[in-house]
């Protein structure tokens, strides 16, 4: 028996029959939810009329820290509502204002030519 196979072997064991796994349809289904959560709550909390908003003044890394401050609270099993939604958000802007300074260094993130998983 090749190692591929006794590895399903052993999870269907363990787990039972598991759905197929699509994460490109499930990343899909969860951007438009997020689309929707960011429009809903945090550009009319924070945006307003102005062109600016408090997320402008913020440094990729601050966005980091808070999503440490969120998963430590999930973790602690004191999560709030939207604190799944907040990490992903953070993520975003981390993400979106590390590329506007044209690194994701300033996050951590070492950019190499190697594909990760």
């Amino acid at each position: 028996m090749r190692a591929d196979q006794n590895y399903e072997r052993l999870v269907e064991e363990y787990f039972g029959e598991l759905p197929p796994v699509n994460r490109v349809k499930d990343w899909d289904e969860f951007s438009k939810y997020m689309h929707d959560y960011i429009e809903k709550y945090t550009v009319s909390k924070y945006q307003g009329d102005d062109k600016y908003d408090l997320i402008a003044i913020m440094e990729p890394m601050d966005c980091i820290w808070t999503i440490l401050r969120y998963a430590l609270r999930m973790f602690r099993r004191k999560g709030k509502k939207y604190d799944i939604q907040k990490i992903a958000h953070y993520a975003q802007i981390a993400w979106s204002k590390s590329k506007e300074s044209g690194s994701l260094k300033s996050i951590g993130i070492e950019l190499d030519t190697e594909k990760t998983a």
